[in-house]
């Protein structure tokens, strides 16, 4: 056969399902945790004002899910850059984030509000809040932000940026194949965080613009970038060097990580996203995540932390835990422990905690995994 030939019938790679790797699922597990912190403490607050502020700000365990979504899902694309190779296929990877994201959701949301009720889209039922919430489109109708799970917000977030993604490949790929790649991606990426830099100070008193894509394009510019340092860091002496330097040193970047959130309390209560506020979350979220991926063989404690049978598993069912934890605290807080914000932080966590995570593991074991071997036997097929 014609080398031609053989070049132009060769299938395309797929967007290969993202490894499990125990460091990576412990930071799904301690930004699921987080999230469930946040929503605990804002809904049954502690007393002292000054531990409530430093509590608040465990919401900024979204902005870790936004760099590992970034990091994770450019990555083969990144791969496909460096070697001037066919970029995997479009197709594949939204078979496969349709199955990972929508199933789940869907059950957890049509639990929520067919079987127990309490939903806001139960008592509203229009047909328009009925496909803004099932197709993760609430955060573009205000009104509708909040009808269904209140803390899919962010899920919506991610969804945008899963159609955004291959375009913006497509775009760096085809400057690649003319310029050095690495360069490409190191501008594409800044362009990103400028554009994104750009909306922190149009959108800085417009709640609704707050919870739109642009508004995030720094923090998933970081995971971008990591990708992207990755895959060069093999192809280039200097981008290797620095790759190993931030996994030997993931304690000090870790560090720095919670200094950040810690000057984030002084310039926010715990709600808006304004661009300060927006910077040390980002910042948090990309010191946490690098040196996990970096970490190797390397990261001393760090490692051994990220290794923790109990938060990799954690990890590992994180979803679930996202999708299932908002309402059933509130059926803690309410029928199990009084109701009301005067109901103890410390023992709606932990009641929190138990049954979420017994959902999160059902949601597993009965709808991820199932969903994501049947993406796997789609996408080789």
């Amino acid at each position: 056969m014609p080398v031609r030939e053989a070049e132009r019938i060769r299938p395309r790679p797929a967007v290969s399902a993202v490894s499990h790797s125990p460091h990576l699922d412990s930071l799904r597990a301690i930004a699921a945790l987080s999230v469930v912190l946040v929503h605990v403490s804002f809904y049954a607050p502690v007393h002292a004002a000054w531990a409530q502020r430093l509590l608040l700000q465990s919401r900024a365990g979204v902005w870790i899910f936004f760099v590992l979504s970034g990091y994770l899902l450019y990555r083969p694309f990144a791969r496909a850059h460096a070697e001037r190779g066919d970029s995997p296929r479009v197709g594949a990877y939204f078979t496969r984030r349709f199955l990972r994201v929508y199933p789940a959701y869907w059950v957890a949301l049509i639990f929520f509000t067919y079987v127990t009720h309490q939903t806001l889209l139960y008592h509203s039922g229009s047909a328009r809040s009925t496909f803004l919430q099932f197709g993760l489109l609430q955060i573009y109708n205000p009104t509708e932000t909040f009808q269904g799970l209140a803390q899919t917000w962010s899920l919506a977030v991610e969804i945008t940026f899963y159609l955004m993604l291959p375009v913006y490949a497509f775009a760096i790929g085809a400057a690649a194949r003319r310029w050095r790649p690495f360069v490409v991606e190191v501008v594409g990426a800044l362009l990103l965080a400028v554009a994104g830099f750009a909306w922190w100070v149009h959108a800085a008193h417009d709640w609704v613009a707050q919870q739109w894509l642009p508004m995030f394009l720094p923090v998933f510019a970081c995971g971008i970038g990591l990708a992207v340092a990755e895959v060069h860091a093999a192809r280039d002496a200097r981008v290797g060097r620095a790759w190993a330097y931030a996994g030997r040193h993931a304690g000090s970047a870790w560090l720095v990580a919670v200094a950040a959130v810690l000057l984030a309390s002084r310039f926010t209560n715990g709600v808006d996203n304004h661009p300060t506020v927006q910077f040390f979350y980002t910042l948090f979220g990309l010191l946490l995540v690098l040196p996990a991926a970096a970490i190797g063989d390397g990261g001393g404690r760090v490692r051994a932390f990220l290794r923790t049978p109990a938060l990799v598993y954690v990890g590992r069912i994180s979803y679930g835990l996202f999708l299932w934890h908002y309402l059933i605290m509130f059926t803690v807080r309410d029928h199990w422990l009084g109701g009301g914000t005067s109901a103890p932080t410390l023992g709606v966590a932990l009641l929190t905690l138990g049954p979420s995570l017994a959902a999160a593991a059902g949601s597993w074991y009965l709808i991820e995994r199932p969903a994501l071997r049947l993406a796997t036997r789609i996408t080789r097929r």
